[in-house]
């Protein structure tokens, strides 16, 4: 099947997922230029970087857009908005939101909604088209990723599934304890003997590795109308986390529709 034809199927211009797509471009450029504005280095990431290599934009059938950036170089970016806002987007994390636990940032489009039907993002103080800004942080242990993982369902999701008096009093205490001492642990403990192998920071989902070559030296690709920082070895990068990338899924593993937002 080519790219036209699975544009035609999944994202055809005028459709409900198009119109998402392209008000996350959209966020995505300003972004883009704030950060060269101020020298934050960033890639593109997971998917998105898929996107950008093999259809030149998004994956037809994808509704989010996904950046990263090593730890200094978020921290310096989280600064530089609490100062200086980016018109139009809201910055999310831990730290503004009460009912929020994740352990990397969003920023959200101000001026919409959009609903996700599985998570608890009824809960946040924010809920506008996003786009995930995700940490990088040395990780020697695929081990203790996966341990995180299950601190954030003991300690932070289910805290989130109790009834709202508990909820409130519990999570504080449950963020604290995550994002204070064992997240910070973690790190301390996987970036011992990491080399240059990095991997969001702990509590996140997504447990693949990166090279640290890819992180720190970028290219440029083409993504929709736009020309953006990827990894420097799109390839590797890639490989890591997808094996063969330029194979597209079988037709009928695919998305039939849109089930996981309401736009």
């Amino acid at each position: 099947m080519t790219h036209d034809q699975l544009r035609n199927i999944y994202n055809p211009d005028g459709s409900p997922l198009r119109a998402h797509q392209l008000r996350l471009l959209s966020m995505l450029k300003k972004i883009d230029a704030y950060c060269k504005q101020h020298n934050i280095r960033y890639t593109l990431s997971s998917g998105t970087v898929l996107g950008a290599v093999r259809h030149k934009g998004f994956v037809p059938w994808d509704d989010d857009i996904d950046i990263e950036l090593t730890a200094s170089q978020f921290r310096k970016f989280r600064n530089l908005i609490k100062k200086h806002p980016i018109e139009g987007l809201q910055w999310q994390d831990w730290k503004n939101d009460p009912a929020y636990v994740q352990p990397f940032a969003k920023l959200r489009d101000a001026a919409h909604h959009v609903h996700e039907e599985d998570s608890f993002d009824h809960l946040y103080k924010y809920h506008g088209p996003y786009i995930d800004i995700f940490i990088l942080y040395p990780s020697n242990s695929l081990r203790l990723a996966l341990l995180a993982t299950h601190v954030q369902n003991l300690l932070q999701y289910r805290p989130q599934a109790l009834p709202d008096t508990p909820r409130k009093i519990i999570l504080p205490i449950a963020k604290a304890l995550t994002h204070g001492v064992i997240y910070p642990f973690l790190r301390f403990i996987s970036a011992i003997g990491a080399g240059k192998t990095l991997r969001h920071t702990p509590g996140t989902a997504y447990l693949k590795p990166r090279h640290r070559d890819d992180i720190f030296h970028t290219s440029n690709a083409l993504f929709e109308d736009a020309i953006l920082p990827i990894p420097a070895n799109p390839h590797r990068y890639l490989t890591q986390i997808y094996g063969d990338y330029s194979r597209l899924p079988d037709a009928d593993s695919l998305p039939k529709h849109l089930d996981t937002k309401k736009l």
